[in-house]
């Protein structure tokens, strides 16, 4: 199966999703959602040698179409270094993604709601090592807690299969941990 198959299977079963909404979704208000948030991206070593974990910093934008599922659009930039290179030589290794990410979210109890999501995701690595942007599949999940109204913040671990090799028949895997702040914009 190639990536433009397993693309149009994800976005057909998004798709579906999307479609069924029980007779409570369906008198929900659905909106829109901007958030911020940073963390720190623990970077698959012995598929990038020498390249460290690092802090990264990502915005996104999520639609709400029902209070248990939300689509959102994210852009991520994981800072890292390369150990062990002469000292002329740069060491920054950056790990940038573009990700659609569904999350499917469990009752709120006492303002908090469980959630997990699959993401699919297109990243672009640079470094002194290599370069290159490939597909990624991600699921994970976490927790989120409603401030206000308008205001939630959200902590969430993805992990992360790239389909690229950087050494001959080994795919990186990371794993991606963020909290960040979210701000719904009115109905």
């Amino acid at each position: 199966m190639n990536h433009r198959q397993l693309l149009l299977i994800v976005l057909l079963s998004v798709s579906g999703m999307l479609n069924a909404q029980t007779a409570e979704d369906a008198q929900w208000n659905k909106y829109w959602e901007a958030s911020i948030h940073t963390g720190y991206g623990f970077l698959d070593g012995s598929a990038r040698p020498g390249v460290d974990d690092g802090p990264l910093l990502a915005l996104s934008i999520s639609r709400f179409f029902s209070p248990s599922f939300s689509l959102s659009f994210e852009i991520e930039r994981i800072f890292a270094d390369t150990e062990g290179l002469p000292a002329n030589v740069d060491n920054n290794f950056e790990l940038n993604t573009a990700s659609l990410l569904g999350r499917f979210y469990t009752p709120e109890r006492s303002g908090f709601r469980a959630f997990g999501l699959v993401a699919i995701a297109l990243t672009d690595h640079s470094g002194v090592i290599a370069e290159s942007s490939n597909l990624s599949f991600g699921f994970g999940g976490g927790v989120r807690y409603q401030w206000s109204d308008r205001f939630s913040s959200r902590l969430q671990l993805i992990y992360r299969r790239d389909t690229d090799t950087i050494i001959p028949g080994n795919r990186s895997s990371d794993i991606v941990l963020t909290t960040g702040l979210n701000y719904r914009f009115s109905q």
